[in-house]
């Protein structure tokens, strides 16, 4: 355990990487069934929280209720709310001509999202107040969010002028390998969070990621 302690610090794992390092020495030493069971049941539980990625980014959730059902209740409620960090941005006409939207509809939500604490107004100018939110899996409105992001994206690859990539596969491997790209796509949506996060607000961008058994 000390030389998996030491080797853990010098790769750099952060805690629960470490932890689950030194739970596999410990499997690998453990002399009886109960114990491996023990053991087995905590790697279990690491992994899982590993893929929840509420838990491994640790993002505050909107709390269940009214607020949470209006601000998921369509794509451009969180696209206005994101789009306001965007200096350029940051009036109901501009947003309203950027979104193909009306500019009635887009005042309406901005006071919206003003109610809720999401947006501030500042001068003539709508600015953030609160930012990055995350939505629990367990949400009933976590397939309507998923949805309406998705169609989205359907219907910008109709548009042949697109400059985004959409790319969809079905294929059959191993489970071994299912996990192993599980962890790839974990690990690519950790750089983006990083890119996302030390990047100058100049444009709206949506990012939508699949992978489950069909």
């Amino acid at each position: 355990p000390d030389h998996a302690t030491a080797l853990a610090d010098y790769w750099q794992l952060n805690e629960t990487e470490s932890e689950y390092f030194c739970l596999m020495v410990d499997l690998a030493r453990a002399g009886t069934l109960r114990l491996k069971n023990k053991i087995r049941t905590r790697l279990t539980i690491l992994r899982d929280q590993t893929t929840n990625l509420a838990s491994r980014y640790k993002q505050k959730s909107i709390e269940s209720g009214e607020r949470e059902q209006i601000y998921y209740s369509a794509w451009f409620m969180s696209a206005i709310h994101v789009l306001v960090s965007i200096p350029e941005y940051q009036s109901a006409q501009k947003i309203a001509s950027r979104l193909n939207l009306s500019e009635k509809r887009v005042n309406e939500i901005l006071n919206q999202l003003e109610k809720n604490g999401f947006v501030k107004k500042k001068g003539k100018a709508w600015i953030l107040d609160s930012g990055d939110v995350h939505l629990s899996k367990y949400s009933p409105l976590n397939s309507v969010n998923h949805l309406n992001w998705r169609l989205k994206a359907v219907e910008d690859s109709q548009d042949p002028a697109t400059k985004g990539i959409h790319y969809t596969s079905i294929a059959s491997m191993s489970r071994e390998d299912f996990e192993a790209l599980k962890l790839h796509l974990l690990e690519f949506i950790d750089i983006t969070r990083k890119t996302i996060r030390n990047s100058s607000e100049e444009e709206l961008y949506s990012l939508t990621c699949d992978l489950f058994r069909v």
